[in-house]
């Protein structure tokens, strides 16, 4: 059986072992290059230059000073649409890009930014999603990050889904959460006191000072509440969560979409489920598949339908086989086929060298799979001009 199916049958029962040991097995399969996330040897010289030094962080031009090329995303029925158009696209997950060049990941230059947004840009991706926090230093700090790749990719014509937070302990986090974590079975997530109440003291310090210093910055497609988030203690508690943060988002920040980060809605009942996404500030829902597993995709289809709002793939990619041709495939399936309005690969990386912000697993790069990257490159650009 499968990684992605089999982690998706234990999802249902409450655990999904499979996409939390990829998430949290990440920085320790790329710890024997010493470019792991939570490597601790700082380099922070180039990432100053470009978007000032922790002593400085407003140093980062204000993102009003923009001039915008384009309207914002906005959600039409089960379409998204940007300047009057509908905008499906193919997309790439660059999770770690706003720290690069910082204690965070120190064997990525900030330089490279241009580099992996340009690549993206290139092989017709229109979104990136980055992983906006971290535990390293300040709020205003990390925040004052975030501009520079919202900068950049509004220069290539690239929209961000800017995730707020991580389920796991990866240090993409806001600092003071080091203690929010707790073994639920097995694997070390966010705890159900954090839901609770844990997350007012750091986390929605860090939504109010990201989200009001961006609010209208033009390269923002969707501020994400947290990457794979869910409490299966407490659905009510997560619930009454979201509404706090998308009212705390919604506080400083009328035009930009929400989203919550989730693999699948399935963990709720069907009632719980329908009644997040039909929440007014809820603007589409997500499904993180891999391997093709389809576990949860009829779910999240009628779940879309019935609330008349968009889905995206916002995660994928696959281990084994003929790699391209299974992406293909299942771009077709889940695009073309299903609905879905984007689709997204996990561990993208367009360096020659492991810089800690891949995957060896599911990526696509040239380090641990330079044999299939041009190929998943063509198969992606076709995919991206049929799709629009």
């Amino acid at each position: 059986m499968r990684v992605a199916l089999a982690s998706a049958l234990v999802l249902v029962a409450g655990c999904d072992t499979g996409l939390v040991g990829r998430h949290l097995s990440d920085a320790a399969r790329e710890s024997d290059a010493s470019s792991s996330l939570d490597a601790r040897a700082p380099d922070d010289a180039s990432h100053d230059a470009l978007v000032g030094s922790d002593a400085r962080p407003d140093a980062h031009v204000a993102p009003d000073a923009f001039v915008p090329t384009h309207g914002y995303v906005s959600v039409s029925g089960t379409e998204l649409m940007r300047d009057g158009a509908r905008y499906r696209f193919i997309g790439v997950n660059l999770r770690g890009l706003p720290h690069f060049g910082t204690p965070i990941l120190p064997y990525a230059p900030a330089s490279e930014i241009e580099t992996e947004l340009a690549e993206a840009a290139r092989m017709g991706a229109r979104v990136v999603r980055v992983f906006a926090a971290a535990n390293d230093t300040d709020a205003t700090t990390v925040a004052a990050r975030l501009g520079h790749v919202l900068d950049r990719a509004d220069a290539h014509g690239l929209t961000v889904i800017v995730t707020l937070t991580d389920f796991y302990p990866t240090t993409l986090f806001p600092r003071g959460d080091e203690g929010s974590y707790a073994n639920v079975g097995g694997f070390t997530v966010l705890s159900a006191d954090w839901f609770r109440s844990g997350f007012r003291a750091h986390y929605l310090p860090w939504v109010n000072e990201v989200v009001a210093r961006y609010a209208t910055h033009p390269a923002i497609l969707a501020w994400e509440l947290g990457n794979e988030i869910k409490c299966d203690a407490d659905h009510a508690a997560f619930l009454s969560f979201v509404d706090a943060t998308t009212s705390a988002i919604r506080a400083h920040d009328s035009h930009h979409l929400i989203t919550i980060g989730m693999i699948t809605a399935r963990w709720l009942s069907d009632a719980e489920a329908h009644a997040l996404y039909a929440r007014p500030d809820v603007s589409f829902s997500t499904i993180h598949d891999y391997e093709a597993a389809h576990s949860f995709t009829d779910f999240e289809v009628a779940l879309a339908a019935s609330v008349g709002k968009p889905l995206i793939e916002e995660e994928a990619g696959f281990s084994i086989g003929d790699r391209a041709a299974e992406t293909d495939t299942d771009v077709r399936y889940t695009v073309d086929m299903r609905g879905m309005r984007g689709f997204m690969q996990w561990g993208f990386v367009a360096v020659a060298h492991d810089d800690g912000n891949g995957d060896r697993t599911f990526g696509m790069d040239r380090i641990f799979h330079a044999s299939d990257y041009d190929a998943i490159f063509s198969a992606y650009s076709a995919a991206a001009t049929r799709i629009r």
